[in-house]
Protein backbone atom coordinates (compact mmCIF):
# COMPACT_ATOMS: atom_id res chain seq x y z
CA UNK A 1 0.00 0.00 0.00
CA UNK A 2 1.53 3.25 -1.12
CA UNK A 3 1.60 6.05 1.42
CA UNK A 4 0.38 9.19 -0.33
CA UNK A 5 2.40 12.32 0.18
CA UNK A 6 1.42 15.71 -1.16
CA UNK A 7 4.54 17.19 -2.61
CA UNK A 8 4.16 20.77 -1.76
CA UNK A 9 4.60 23.87 -3.41
CA UNK A 10 5.27 26.01 -0.64
CA UNK A 11 6.65 26.58 2.68
CA UNK A 12 3.96 28.78 4.10
CA UNK A 13 4.85 30.63 7.23
CA UNK A 14 1.29 29.79 8.05
CA UNK A 15 -1.53 28.41 5.99
CA UNK A 16 -4.01 31.22 5.67
CA UNK A 17 -7.48 30.89 4.30
CA UNK A 18 -7.43 28.96 1.08
CA UNK A 19 -8.51 30.82 -1.98
CA UNK A 20 -8.19 34.34 -3.21
CA UNK A 21 -9.92 37.20 -1.52
CA UNK A 22 -13.68 37.22 -1.74
CA UNK A 23 -13.61 40.83 -2.88
CA UNK A 24 -11.47 39.91 -5.87
CA UNK A 25 -13.81 37.02 -6.62
CA UNK A 26 -16.76 39.38 -6.49
CA UNK A 27 -14.95 41.75 -8.90
CA UNK A 28 -14.60 38.87 -11.34
CA UNK A 29 -18.37 38.50 -11.33
CA UNK A 30 -18.71 42.19 -12.17
CA UNK A 31 -17.39 41.43 -15.66
CA UNK A 32 -18.58 44.02 -18.11
CA UNK A 33 -21.10 42.85 -20.70
CA UNK A 34 -19.93 39.42 -21.78
CA UNK A 35 -21.43 38.70 -25.17
CA UNK A 36 -23.02 35.28 -24.86
CA UNK A 37 -21.58 33.97 -28.13
CA UNK A 38 -18.15 35.58 -27.80
CA UNK A 39 -15.50 32.88 -27.42
CA UNK A 40 -12.52 33.45 -25.17
CA UNK A 41 -9.01 32.42 -26.10
CA UNK A 42 -7.13 30.14 -23.71
CA UNK A 43 -3.62 31.53 -23.26
CA UNK A 44 -1.24 28.58 -22.81
CA UNK A 45 1.04 28.66 -19.76
CA UNK A 46 4.30 26.80 -20.25
CA UNK A 47 5.05 24.43 -17.36
CA UNK A 48 8.44 23.21 -16.16
CA UNK A 49 9.02 19.54 -15.24
CA UNK A 50 7.42 17.55 -13.74
CA UNK A 51 4.08 19.30 -14.38
CA UNK A 52 4.62 19.29 -18.13
CA UNK A 53 4.71 15.47 -18.24
CA UNK A 54 2.13 14.08 -20.66
CA UNK A 55 0.85 11.55 -18.11
CA UNK A 56 0.42 13.76 -15.05
CA UNK A 57 -3.40 13.80 -15.48
CA UNK A 58 -4.28 16.97 -13.58
CA UNK A 59 -7.68 16.54 -11.94
CA UNK A 60 -8.11 19.58 -9.70
CA UNK A 61 -6.82 23.00 -8.68
CA UNK A 62 -7.28 25.08 -5.53
CA UNK A 63 -5.62 27.91 -3.66
CA UNK A 64 -4.01 27.44 -0.26
CA UNK A 65 -3.13 31.00 0.70
CA UNK A 66 -0.97 32.20 -2.23
CA UNK A 67 -0.09 28.74 -3.52
CA UNK A 68 -1.98 26.99 -6.28
CA UNK A 69 -2.20 23.29 -5.47
CA UNK A 70 -2.24 21.05 -8.52
CA UNK A 71 -3.74 17.58 -8.03
CA UNK A 72 -2.68 14.71 -10.29
CA UNK A 73 -5.29 11.97 -10.44
CA UNK A 74 -2.63 9.32 -9.77
CA UNK A 75 0.08 11.24 -7.93
CA UNK A 76 2.39 8.27 -7.48
CA UNK A 77 2.92 7.59 -11.18
CA UNK A 78 5.62 10.12 -12.04
CA UNK A 79 8.09 9.48 -9.25
CA UNK A 80 10.61 6.76 -8.50
CA UNK A 81 10.68 6.88 -4.70
CA UNK A 82 7.44 4.97 -4.18
CA UNK A 83 5.63 8.00 -2.77
CA UNK A 84 2.87 10.23 -4.15
CA UNK A 85 2.87 13.96 -4.63
CA UNK A 86 0.71 16.94 -5.33
CA UNK A 87 2.36 20.10 -6.61
CA UNK A 88 2.18 23.78 -5.81
CA UNK A 89 2.81 26.96 -7.74
CA UNK A 90 3.41 30.43 -6.32
CA UNK A 91 0.73 32.99 -7.21
CA UNK A 92 3.42 35.61 -7.81
CA UNK A 93 5.09 33.41 -10.41
CA UNK A 94 1.75 32.95 -12.18
CA UNK A 95 0.95 36.66 -12.12
CA UNK A 96 4.41 37.48 -13.50
CA UNK A 97 3.82 34.99 -16.30
CA UNK A 98 0.37 36.17 -17.41
CA UNK A 99 1.50 39.81 -17.25
CA UNK A 100 4.49 38.90 -19.49
CA UNK A 101 6.91 40.07 -16.80
CA UNK A 102 8.57 36.66 -16.76
CA UNK A 103 7.73 34.03 -19.38
CA UNK A 104 10.00 31.31 -18.00
CA UNK A 105 8.33 27.88 -17.73
CA UNK A 106 6.50 27.79 -14.41
CA UNK A 107 8.07 25.56 -11.75
CA UNK A 108 6.23 23.68 -9.03
CA UNK A 109 7.23 22.42 -5.61
CA UNK A 110 6.12 19.18 -3.91
CA UNK A 111 4.00 18.35 -0.84
CA UNK A 112 3.91 14.83 0.49
CA UNK A 113 0.56 13.40 1.32
CA UNK A 114 0.38 10.66 3.91
CA UNK A 115 -2.40 8.32 2.75
CA UNK A 116 -2.44 6.40 6.03
CA UNK A 117 -3.75 3.31 4.26
CA UNK A 118 -6.81 5.08 2.82
CA UNK A 119 -6.72 2.70 -0.14
CA UNK A 120 -7.41 -0.22 2.17
CA UNK A 121 -10.88 1.27 2.73
CA UNK A 122 -11.88 0.55 -0.90
CA UNK A 123 -11.73 -2.34 -3.34
CA UNK A 124 -10.62 -0.17 -6.28
CA UNK A 125 -8.84 3.18 -6.11
CA UNK A 126 -9.72 5.28 -9.17
CA UNK A 127 -7.81 8.44 -8.34
CA UNK A 128 -7.94 11.82 -6.65
CA UNK A 129 -10.48 14.12 -8.29
CA UNK A 130 -10.85 17.33 -6.30
CA UNK A 131 -9.40 19.41 -3.49
CA UNK A 132 -10.50 22.26 -1.21
CA UNK A 133 -8.47 24.12 1.38
CA UNK A 134 -8.96 26.56 4.25
CA UNK A 135 -6.62 27.73 6.99
CA UNK A 136 -6.81 24.53 9.02
CA UNK A 137 -7.87 21.63 6.80
CA UNK A 138 -7.45 20.25 3.31
CA UNK A 139 -10.23 18.09 1.84
CA UNK A 140 -9.80 15.57 -0.95
CA UNK A 141 -12.29 13.68 -3.11
CA UNK A 142 -11.33 10.17 -4.24
CA UNK A 143 -13.11 8.10 -6.88
CA UNK A 144 -13.40 4.47 -5.87
CA UNK A 145 -15.41 1.28 -5.73
CA UNK A 146 -16.36 -0.08 -2.34
CA UNK A 147 -16.19 -3.74 -1.36
CA UNK A 148 -19.73 -4.29 -2.69
CA UNK A 149 -18.74 -3.06 -6.15
CA UNK A 150 -20.65 0.22 -5.80
CA UNK A 151 -19.14 3.39 -7.26
CA UNK A 152 -18.56 5.92 -4.50
CA UNK A 153 -16.64 9.07 -3.73
CA UNK A 154 -14.58 9.11 -0.56
CA UNK A 155 -14.37 12.62 0.88
CA UNK A 156 -11.56 12.85 3.41
CA UNK A 157 -10.13 15.68 5.51
CA UNK A 158 -6.39 15.99 5.90
CA UNK A 159 -4.14 17.83 8.33
CA UNK A 160 -1.70 20.18 6.60
CA UNK A 161 1.81 20.79 7.83
CA UNK A 162 2.96 23.23 5.21
CA UNK A 163 5.22 25.48 7.23
CA UNK A 164 7.95 22.89 7.79
CA UNK A 165 11.00 22.35 5.60
CA UNK A 166 9.36 19.10 4.47
CA UNK A 167 5.70 20.09 4.05
CA UNK A 168 3.08 17.39 4.14
CA UNK A 169 -0.61 16.60 4.42
CA UNK A 170 -1.90 13.66 6.42
CA UNK A 171 -5.29 12.11 5.61
CA UNK A 172 -7.63 11.39 8.53
CA UNK A 173 -8.82 7.88 7.80
CA UNK A 174 -11.17 7.93 10.79
CA UNK A 175 -13.29 10.70 9.22
CA UNK A 176 -14.14 9.30 5.79
CA UNK A 177 -17.42 10.44 4.24
CA UNK A 178 -18.78 8.20 1.48
CA UNK A 179 -21.06 9.50 -1.25
CA UNK A 180 -22.70 7.05 -3.64
CA UNK A 181 -22.40 7.94 -7.33
CA UNK A 182 -25.63 9.63 -8.44
CA UNK A 183 -25.20 8.49 -12.03
CA UNK A 184 -23.78 5.05 -11.22
CA UNK A 185 -21.27 5.42 -14.05
CA UNK A 186 -17.76 4.08 -13.49
CA UNK A 187 -15.15 6.78 -12.87
CA UNK A 188 -17.89 9.36 -12.30
CA UNK A 189 -17.77 10.55 -8.70
CA UNK A 190 -17.75 13.84 -6.79
CA UNK A 191 -15.69 15.82 -9.27
CA UNK A 192 -15.64 19.16 -7.45
CA UNK A 193 -15.57 20.19 -3.79
CA UNK A 194 -15.82 23.71 -2.44
CA UNK A 195 -16.34 25.54 0.83
CA UNK A 196 -19.51 27.49 1.53
CA UNK A 197 -20.22 28.94 4.96
CA UNK A 198 -19.80 26.11 7.48
CA UNK A 199 -20.04 23.33 4.90
CA UNK A 200 -17.95 21.47 2.39
CA UNK A 201 -20.07 21.00 -0.74
CA UNK A 202 -19.37 18.30 -3.31
CA UNK A 203 -20.67 18.17 -6.88
CA UNK A 204 -21.10 15.08 -9.04
CA UNK A 205 -19.57 14.83 -12.50
CA UNK A 206 -22.87 13.97 -14.24
CA UNK A 207 -26.11 15.91 -13.84
CA UNK A 208 -27.75 14.92 -17.13
CA UNK A 209 -31.48 14.58 -16.42
CA UNK A 210 -31.62 11.27 -18.31
CA UNK A 211 -29.27 9.64 -15.78
CA UNK A 212 -29.84 11.75 -12.67
CA UNK A 213 -33.55 12.64 -12.44
CA UNK A 214 -33.28 14.34 -9.05
CA UNK A 215 -29.80 15.91 -8.91
CA UNK A 216 -28.26 16.80 -5.56
CA UNK A 217 -25.23 18.55 -4.18
CA UNK A 218 -23.85 16.96 -1.01
CA UNK A 219 -22.97 18.96 2.07
CA UNK A 220 -20.60 17.94 4.85
CA UNK A 221 -20.57 20.09 7.97
CA UNK A 222 -16.91 20.97 8.40
CA UNK A 223 -16.75 20.74 12.20
CA UNK A 224 -18.84 17.64 12.94
CA UNK A 225 -18.98 15.88 9.58
CA UNK A 226 -22.79 15.75 9.44
CA UNK A 227 -23.98 14.99 5.89
CA UNK A 228 -27.01 16.41 4.08
CA UNK A 229 -28.22 17.12 0.55
CA UNK A 230 -29.47 20.16 -1.34
CA UNK A 231 -31.06 20.34 -4.78
CA UNK A 232 -28.83 20.93 -7.79
CA UNK A 233 -29.88 22.15 -11.22
CA UNK A 234 -29.49 19.81 -14.18
CA UNK A 235 -26.46 20.35 -16.39
CA UNK A 236 -25.63 18.52 -19.65
CA UNK A 237 -22.30 16.80 -20.35
CA UNK A 238 -19.64 16.74 -17.61
CA UNK A 239 -18.97 18.99 -14.61
CA UNK A 240 -15.25 18.62 -13.93
CA UNK A 241 -14.21 21.22 -11.32
CA UNK A 242 -15.37 24.38 -9.54
CA UNK A 243 -13.84 27.64 -8.32
CA UNK A 244 -14.11 28.98 -4.81
CA UNK A 245 -17.36 30.71 -3.81
CA UNK A 246 -17.51 34.51 -3.85
CA UNK A 247 -19.13 36.68 -1.21
CA UNK A 248 -22.45 36.56 -3.05
CA UNK A 249 -22.59 32.75 -3.06
CA UNK A 250 -21.54 32.37 -6.72
CA UNK A 251 -18.97 30.09 -8.31
CA UNK A 252 -17.96 28.84 -11.77
CA UNK A 253 -17.72 25.24 -12.98
CA UNK A 254 -16.10 23.67 -16.02
CA UNK A 255 -18.72 22.18 -18.33
CA UNK A 256 -17.15 19.89 -20.92
CA UNK A 257 -18.51 17.64 -23.64
CA UNK A 258 -16.16 15.06 -25.12
CA UNK A 259 -17.06 13.59 -28.49
CA UNK A 260 -16.05 10.13 -27.28
CA UNK A 261 -18.55 10.08 -24.40
CA UNK A 262 -21.55 7.96 -25.36
CA UNK A 263 -23.56 9.07 -22.32
CA UNK A 264 -23.52 12.73 -23.45
CA UNK A 265 -24.89 12.09 -26.93
CA UNK A 266 -28.32 13.53 -27.57
CA UNK A 267 -28.31 15.55 -24.35
CA UNK A 268 -30.57 18.58 -24.14
CA UNK A 269 -28.52 21.75 -23.79
CA UNK A 270 -30.72 24.56 -22.43
CA UNK A 271 -27.66 26.78 -22.01
CA UNK A 272 -26.85 26.64 -25.72
CA UNK A 273 -30.53 27.08 -26.57
CA UNK A 274 -30.71 30.24 -24.44
CA UNK A 275 -27.37 31.87 -25.22
CA UNK A 276 -26.34 30.42 -28.58
CA UNK A 277 -23.02 28.91 -29.64
CA UNK A 278 -19.77 30.59 -30.61
CA UNK A 279 -18.06 30.03 -33.94
CA UNK A 280 -15.84 27.10 -32.95
CA UNK A 281 -18.70 25.51 -30.99
CA UNK A 282 -20.67 25.50 -34.22
CA UNK A 283 -17.72 24.00 -36.09
CA UNK A 284 -16.75 21.23 -33.64
CA UNK A 285 -18.79 18.65 -31.77
CA UNK A 286 -17.18 19.25 -28.37
CA UNK A 287 -18.28 21.82 -25.77
CA UNK A 288 -15.75 23.72 -23.66
CA UNK A 289 -17.22 26.38 -21.40
CA UNK A 290 -17.44 27.81 -17.90
CA UNK A 291 -20.87 28.09 -16.29
CA UNK A 292 -21.70 30.13 -13.21
CA UNK A 293 -23.85 28.76 -10.39
CA UNK A 294 -25.14 30.31 -7.18
CA UNK A 295 -26.24 29.05 -3.77
CA UNK A 296 -29.81 29.59 -2.61
CA UNK A 297 -31.28 28.77 0.78
CA UNK A 298 -31.33 25.06 0.05
CA UNK A 299 -30.34 24.80 -3.59
CA UNK A 300 -27.69 25.31 -6.24
CA UNK A 301 -28.90 26.87 -9.49
CA UNK A 302 -27.37 28.53 -12.55
CA UNK A 303 -26.92 32.26 -12.30
CA UNK A 304 -28.27 34.72 -14.84
CA UNK A 305 -24.85 35.26 -16.43
CA UNK A 306 -24.10 33.74 -19.83
CA UNK A 307 -21.50 30.98 -20.06
CA UNK A 308 -17.88 31.74 -20.90
CA UNK A 309 -17.24 29.77 -24.08
CA UNK A 310 -13.64 28.74 -24.76
CA UNK A 311 -12.38 29.04 -28.31
CA UNK A 312 -11.44 25.68 -29.80
CA UNK A 313 -8.88 25.20 -32.57
CA UNK A 314 -9.08 21.48 -33.33
CA UNK A 315 -11.57 18.70 -33.71
CA UNK A 316 -10.18 16.93 -30.66
CA UNK A 317 -11.49 18.47 -27.44
CA UNK A 318 -9.48 19.47 -24.38
CA UNK A 319 -10.61 17.76 -21.19
CA UNK A 320 -10.38 20.66 -18.75
CA UNK A 321 -10.43 19.19 -15.24
CA UNK A 322 -9.08 21.96 -13.01
CA UNK A 323 -10.14 25.57 -12.46
CA UNK A 324 -9.23 28.38 -10.06
CA UNK A 325 -9.86 32.11 -10.12
CA UNK A 326 -6.83 34.35 -10.57
CA UNK A 327 -7.58 37.49 -8.58
CA UNK A 328 -9.99 39.62 -10.61
CA UNK A 329 -8.36 39.08 -13.99
CA UNK A 330 -9.55 35.64 -15.08
CA UNK A 331 -9.33 31.90 -14.57
CA UNK A 332 -6.59 29.30 -14.50
CA UNK A 333 -7.63 26.01 -16.08
CA UNK A 334 -5.83 22.70 -16.62
CA UNK A 335 -6.44 19.49 -18.54
CA UNK A 336 -5.82 15.90 -17.70
CA UNK A 337 -3.70 14.12 -20.31
CA UNK A 338 -6.34 14.48 -23.03
CA UNK A 339 -5.17 15.56 -25.55
CA UNK A 340 -2.04 16.59 -23.62
CA UNK A 341 -1.07 18.27 -20.35
CA UNK A 342 -2.18 21.90 -20.72
CA UNK A 343 -2.42 24.75 -18.25
CA UNK A 344 -4.15 27.83 -19.54
CA UNK A 345 -5.32 31.27 -18.57
CA UNK A 346 -8.71 32.69 -19.59
CA UNK A 347 -8.42 36.45 -19.38
CA UNK A 348 -11.69 38.11 -18.40
CA UNK A 349 -11.60 41.89 -18.22
CA UNK A 350 -13.54 43.22 -15.24
CA UNK A 351 -15.07 46.50 -14.21
CA UNK A 352 -12.82 48.65 -12.06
Amino acid sequence: MTNLYLKSIILFPALLSSTLSLNAAADLNATADLNATTEHEVEIIELAPPLNHKDIEISGLTWCADTLIVVPQYPERLVEDGESYLYGISKKVILDYVSAKDRSPIPAKPIKIFENDIREEMSLFEGFEAIACDGKTVWLSIEAQNFFGTHEAYIVPADPNLSSTEPSISIRTDQIRRIKSQSGIQNKGEEAILLYKEHLVSLHEVYDKRMVPFPKAHRIETEWGTQSEISMEHLPYRLTDATNVDNQGRFWVINYQYSGDKFTRGADDPIKEKYGAGSSHKQYYNTERLVEFKFGDNSVTRSERPPIQLKMHAKEGRNWEGIARLNNIGFLIATDKHPDTIMGFVRIETDK
